[in-house]
């Protein structure tokens, strides 16, 4: 009994220990331990942490019938592949997926923003789908993920199977929201000097913000203040495309297309759907009301089965 009692003495002061750790972790370096927990929810759904080829990924799941291309989540400016986990965790239960840290964001490291523009992101997914084995994917890309998903598809048109853009950047609104006057302007309108910059982002970016803990906030505040200059660097690399200039190239896209936009976007109006459906052979519009840019993070379940949906349309037309 006397070492019965022991026993559970040593588990529970290793129990102890283990919170102890936990909250140590999570006051002095936040983001790690939201990195530990997304590690760790994702690997019980089947969401593995990978590097392939220099790109950091996380992946999982099988092909929901044969035939079926790989999901190749793209993230936005300013951010990394952890923006579509919640979309992944819906996805993989269905399907093949694949989501990126582009180069020069999150964990995918580039020394020079002078060599990252549109071609370095085209060519290099392209070098990734080689090294993967993937002969065709379905990109499915947020904001600036959705200009380069687009040019992807516009460049290397065998390479992709559908297309799926959630508010992608690319075509100037109608409706200017100050995002658009600020880059009109030269200005860098994403750039964080602060935590109120940081705020005041996150609210432009969701009509419901998440709660993050205050010292998550002051972590990623940090982070992207660290980055500034760096990414200020891309987006002025990137102007030309995220402004206006998909709109000439999509004519070159050849395969069905579905957009989702958030009702409430107020980084790249929605006024600009409209644009979208002119330009593409081949696209259904899909608007959710009462949601903000980031779509695919208020509402991944809606953004997931819009996904399924067209998903099943691909297979039909294929069939045909």
């Amino acid at each position: 009994m006397d070492i019965f009692l022991q026993i559970l003495t040593i588990i529970g002061l290793c129990l102890a220990g283990l919170f102890c750790l936990v909250l140590l972790i999570g006051f002095l370096q936040p983001e790690r331990l939201v990195n530990i927990v997304m590690r760790m929810v994702g690997g019980m759904q089947g969401l593995r942490w990978r590097t392939h080829d220099g790109w950091p990924v996380f992946e999982g799941g099988t092909p929901a019938e044969p035939g079926d291309p790989p999901l190749l989540l793209i993230h936005g400016f300013g951010v990394d592949k952890n923006t579509m986990f919640d979309l992944a965790r819906v996805l993989v239960r269905k399907h093949q997926v694949v989501a990126v840290d582009l180069p020069g964001f999150g964990d995918h490291v580039m020394s020079d923003p002078a060599d990252i523009n549109m071609d370095l992101f085209t060519n290099k997914l392209e070098q990734l789908l080689d090294h993967l084995g993937f002969d065709q994917v379905i990109p499915v890309g947020s904001s600036m993920g959705g200009a380069i998903s687009s040019m992807f598809a516009a460049r290397h048109p065998e390479r992709v199977a559908g297309l799926c853009l959630i508010g992608p950047a690319g075509l100037e609104p109608p409706v200017e929201t100050e995002i658009y006057a600020m880059g009109k302007r030269e200005e860098n309108p994403l750039r964080i000097n602060d935590l109120e910059d940081f705020e005041n982002l996150i609210k432009l970016n969701f009509t419901n913000p998440p709660y993050i803990p205050r010292n998550l906030r002051k972590a990623l505040m940090r982070k992207a203040v660290a980055a500034a200059d760096f990414h200020e660097e891309v987006m002025m690399n990137m102007s030309e495309y995220l402004m206006d200039g998909v709109r000439p190239n999509l004519s070159r896209i050849h395969c069905p297309v579905t957009v989702i936009w958030g009702g409430d976007d107020k980084i790249i109006h929605p006024s600009v759907a409209p644009h979208w459906e002119e330009g593409l052979r081949d696209v259904e519009m899909n608007m959710i009301p009462a949601v903000g840019h980031s779509t695919m993070m208020e509402r991944p379940k809606e953004v997931g089965d819009i996904i399924d949906r067209f998903i099943t349309r691909l297979r039909t037309s294929v069939n045909r």
